[in-house]
């Protein structure tokens, strides 16, 4: 069965802009993503960057590309940052939970935790 959530959290279509420095998602529910890098990157929600607490902080860094992108099942994506950083899983949800353009509609990153 397919939901209006599953939808908001299904990619369609996944392009690495690094001239842009961003990341366009087209998700299922017709929605269009354009992640900042810069944002990616400081939210990176691995144990190396948030520690093993519960809450997602702000991490500080020198990427300003993708070097590649590798999905993690079909849940997931992993991306190789240029800052030679590459063990952050960013789960569909997550990804579109961090659209600066949804802010009002999921909260900021700090407020949904690791993970979204």
């Amino acid at each position: 069965m397919t939901t209006d959530s599953t939808l908001s959290f299904t990619p369609q279509k996944i392009d690495v802009l690094n001239d842009e420095q961003s990341v366009h998602i087209e998700w299922a529910d017709r929605h269009m993503s354009q992640l900042p890098i810069q944002r990616l990157r400081t939210y990176c929600p691995c144990a190396d960057c948030q520690g093993h607490g519960v809450g997602l902080k702000a991490v500080s860094h020198d990427a300003t590309g993708i070097l590649a992108v590798e999905a993690v099942g079909q849940y997931a994506l992993q991306f190789s940052f240029n800052d030679g950083h590459q063990t952050g899983i960013y789960r569909f949800s997550y990804l579109r939970k961090l659209d600066p353009q949804e802010v009002d509609k999921w909260g900021s990153p700090e407020s949904f935790g690791r993970g979204g």
